[in-house]
């Protein structure tokens, strides 16, 4: 059931969302095979995977998502940056995050920083930012609604020009609160 101010959950996995340069390195000079739309536009998972590898370890077979523009970055839940060798960042942003290893069918890419965490946030656009009652908040309360509810205090506001309103976990919130395909995010309201 929707309610007033409620929004979409998308749960992600990991993924890897490459610059077109990294793509080539990594692919050659064929396209990216579509294989799913995603939640927002442009973002679509594709059929081909690359191996991410850290000071402590390797991750076979992450998913490539294309996204128009996009600077690479490869999005992990908390446990695979274990796996790796590597502490949880404590941001979303690329700037200053760890490094990694990428390689596909044609090549290996080395970046020097890129692996950014499971942190949940809230994509908007400028008319849902006013819709839910967000204009000018960075953080806010989120209500997670479905067979365990929870509250999420200090959820990251991002605002893209064109984007579908919903609010992003990573597997591991997503496991732990058991959401599902039907769980609907209601915002509470800023919280800064």
């Amino acid at each position: 059931m929707s309610v007033p101010g409620s929004i979409p959950v998308f749960v992600t996995a990991r993924r890897a969302v490459l610059s077109e340069t990294h793509q080539k390195a990594l692919f050659g000079e064929a396209p990216l095979t579509p294989v799913l739309p995603l939640s927002q536009p442009g973002e679509v998972a594709c059929a081909e995977v690359v191996t991410v590898r850290g000071p402590g370890g390797t991750l076979e077979a992450v998913r490539v998502v294309r996204r128009p523009g996009a600077q690479t970055r490869v999005e992990l839940g908390r446990s695979d940056f274990g796996a790796l060798g590597l502490d949880v960042p404590s941001s979303r942003a690329v700037d200053g995050s760890p490094g990694c290893t990428l390689s596909g069918p044609h090549g290996t890419v080395v970046l020097g920083e890129g692996l950014v965490g499971p942190h949940r946030h809230i994509i908007v656009d400028p008319r849902a930012r006013a819709r839910l009652g967000l204009e000018g908040a960075t953080t806010c309360q989120v209500r997670l609604r479905g067979d365990r509810v929870r509250v999420l205090d200090h959820v990251p506001v991002e605002e893209w020009p064109e984007a579908r309103a919903e609010l992003r976990i990573d597997i591991d919130d997503a496991n732990a609160a058991e959401v599902s395909a039907q769980t609907r995010a209601e915002v509470i309201g800023p919280d800064d």
